[in-house]
């Protein structure tokens, strides 16, 4: 009988363990790839940043 209780409690917290591998694994990648999205974001916005400032320039003064 204790060594079937003993079986449960190491499958509960292997299972346990396993979650917070995964949701540090996600929360790691997570934080490599939002300074990485955010550099791609502003590459892509800042030439039509430079576009609309141009367009906004030669409008009637």
């Amino acid at each position: 009988m204790r060594a079937l209780r003993d079986s449960v409690v190491q499958a509960v917290v292997g299972t346990i363990g396993i979650g917070f591998g995964l949701l540090s694994a996600i929360a790691l990648a997570m934080a490599a790839l939002i300074p990485a999205l955010l550099g791609l974001l502003a590459f892509v916005l800042s030439p039509l940043r430079a576009l609309l400032e141009r367009i906004r320039g030669q409008g009637p003064p």
